[in-house]
């Protein structure tokens, strides 16, 4: 292990031959930092445009950050990229994990790890520090997730990570994902590339603990962080439930966030967050109208997901569809062989899981993702689609660009739903809620909200909702400083721009890059490498056939139908401040034009032609992409 953070190597397994290759790290590190960036940079260089998803060339990549592996930094993500069918079409994409798993592949020895190639029948990867070793697992592969951990569990340490698909991604369903056994996981369609590589697992552990160059400085940097972390109060979130759940801190992060477990009768623990946690709350409200009884299906629908393998942010607007759709007469239970009438019960949630997961009957049109599935259903339906979701990956819709002008340039140039850039704004926004309603709750006043936008989003007109001014700058600064933070691995619940006191201390976050790397950049030369990998990101799109400008474009509904009261769970009257003052974006709508001159904008300080959105030659050279896109 070096004395500069990192690990030092690559590991490729190519499953094809049972091939284990190593490769120093050093090349994309100095050149992409970490994580996200080199994970990017080594999707480039080994995932060819012209293959599909499921190709055996196709690669899954799973990278840690120079911080990954220092206590109280909250660095225990990890990036994992590779091409999906999310959206449809076959293109790059990614994800982010949290837990251990991350963790312990740099304790093992790795700065990323790279999958390529497929094997004949069903295998696992285990990795044990140098001892990289690929086994059969025919006997475990149709087990479900939780089942494929309990089996892991009894055959090795609690110091192994396991990172597992479920029978969704095994039989290639569009939103399948990955889940660690501390219950992390990974959206995207990743689990996609898993499964059609006939790997059910990859278990990691590893004794090489990174050090940092100066672990003294390391430490004094951290004091503060960790004092303003515990200072730092809770806001009153909807899966922060005292009398059900508990805080569970990932495994060396040191700071700890909102992340809650709870444990069921049989002892095992079941995490509890976000999104994730309450999606099926209001449907199983509505459907019992008794609260232990909506509770216990709530919980359930969680688990089913995580246990099978789905993304619960698709599976959210799947269910909405169908019940929208059944309502208007579009569906009913003989076409889709479910009892739609039971929307919101465990008997449902549980039937709906297991038939898309197995792609049985009708549900086998909803695994290959909502839009398909709409479009067989004729206009109607896909009219419906613009109750459900906020991207053609139908993902769920929640951080509306009718609302937040800035998230319409966010959404429009990223591949998925982007949300750790979204909730740089949404989490300001919400705090600021609390201020306006006068909630007993973590609040941030106007004058927060403006500071805030005047440090972290380019100035002061970001905060004003009710103009497009400032708002390409605003986008471009969330996306470079997201896109930075994914490279270094620092976890989006910690250094989001809301509460805590170090947060936008960007120089802050330049000095503990320095005492663990030894490299010396004051934070707007650390920002620099944030552009370059998403510059490099646009570049991967644009290689995989994305259109430039004409691809840079929201959903259709977004231009012409009005937000309505009460669309947006999280705001219902969509209020936000304006000049001076707070006002609601019910019914508006997303101009056409002044859209399309808000890309202009933002292509200008992006150093990308303004009629074609690519990047100008003289960015990639002052961004030093040029030598890679070259090769």
């Amino acid at each position: 292990m070096t004395t500069d953070g990192y690990a030092g190597q690559i590991l490729k397994v190519d499953l094809s031959g049972n091939i284990i290759t190593k490769e120093h790290s050093s090349w994309y590190t100095e050149r992409f930092i970490g994580g996200r960036g080199v994970a990017a940079g080594l999707y480039w260089n080994n995932v060819s445009p012209y293959i599909d998803s499921i190709d055996p060339a196709n690669c899954l990549i799973c990278t840690n950050g120079p911080l990954t592996g220092f206590s109280g930094i909250a660095s225990s993500r990890c990036a994992i990229v590779g091409k999906t069918r999310l959206t449809g079409i076959n293109r790059y994409c990614y994800g982010s994990l949290g837990g251990k798993w991350g963790v312990l592949l740099k304790f093992a020895g790795y700065d990323g790890l790279i999958v390529t190639g497929r094997s004949e029948k069903p295998v696992i990867i285990s990795i044990e520090d140098d001892k990289v070793t690929v086994l059969d697992a025919s006997e475990i592969w149709g087990l479900s997730v939780f089942d494929t951990f309990r089996l892991f569990k009894k055959k090795y340490n609690q110091k192994t990570g396991v990172l597992a698909i479920g029978p969704a991604g095994e039989n290639l369903v569009n939103f399948s994902c990955l889940v660690a056994d501390d219950g992390s996981t990974v959206s995207g369609g990743l689990g996609i590339i898993m499964g059609s590589k006939n790997l059910k697992a990859i278990l990691v552990s590893g004794n090489k603990r990174p050090n940092a160059y100066h672990n003294i400085r390391l430490q004094e940097l951290l004091r503060p962080v960790r004092a303003s972390s515990k200072a730092t109060p809770c806001e009153k979130l909807p899966w922060v439930i005292k009398e059900v759940n508990k805080k569970d801190i990932c495994f060396s992060c040191g700071l700890g966030c909102d992340r809650r477990t709870y444990s069921e009768e049989s002892g095992e623990r079941y995490k509890f967050l976000c999104q994730s946690a309450v999606f099926y709350k209001n449907m199983a409200m509505r459907y019992y109208n008794d609260e232990n009884r909506a509770h216990k299906s709530q919980l359930c629908a969680t688990r089913l997901c995580d246990n099978y393998g789905l993304d619960t942010a698709v599976i959210q607007p799947v269910i909405e569809f169908l019940s929208i759709c059944h309502d208007r007469q579009i569906l009913d239970d003989n076409i889709t062989g479910l009892e739609l009438s039971k929307i919101g019960s465990l008997e449902f949630i549980g039937d709906l899981i297991h038939k898309i997961s197995m792609k049985i009957g009708y549900c086998e049109t909803l695994a290959n993702g909502l839009f398909y599935a709409s479009e067989q259903l004729g206009p109607n339906a896909v009219d419906v689609l613009s109750e459900c979701v906020a991207t053609t990956g139908g993902e769920t819709k929640d951080y509306d660009p009718r609302m937040i002008i800035t998230t319409s340039i966010i959404y429009a140039t990223e591949p998925r739903r982007p949300i750790q850039e979204l909730h740089e704004i949404s989490r300001v926004l919400r705090l600021w809620l609390n201020w306006v309603k006068g909630k007993e709750d973590l609040q941030l006043s106007g004058g927060d909200f403006e500071n805030i936008a005047e440090i972290s989003w380019g100035g002061r007109d970001a905060s004003d909702f009710s103009t497009n001014k400032g708002k390409a700058l605003a986008a471009k600064k969330i996306q470079d400083w997201s896109y930075l933070k994914e490279s270094l691995i620092l976890c989006d619940r910690s250094w989001s721009n809301f509460s805590r006191s170090f947060v936008t201390d960007r120089s802050l976050i330049a000095s503990i890059y320095h005492a663990v790397t030894g490299k010396i950049l004051e934070a707007p030369d650390l920002e620099h490498y944030g552009e370059k990998v998403f510059n490099l990101q646009r570049t991967i799109l644009l290689r995989e056939g994305w259109k430039g400008r004409y691809d840079d474009r929201l959903l259709n509904y977004l231009y012409n139908k009005p937000l309505k009261e009460g669309e947006l769970p999280f705001n219902m009257e969509a209020l936000v401040p304006g000049k001076g003052a707070i006002i609601s974006k019910k019914n508006s709508i997303v101009s056409v034009h002044e859209f399309e001159r808000l890309k202009d904008e933002y292509y200008a300080l992006r150093g990308w032609h303004i009629d074609t959105g690519i990047p100008e030659e003289d960015l990639l050279k002052r961004l030093g992409l040029k030598e890679l896109l070259s090769v």
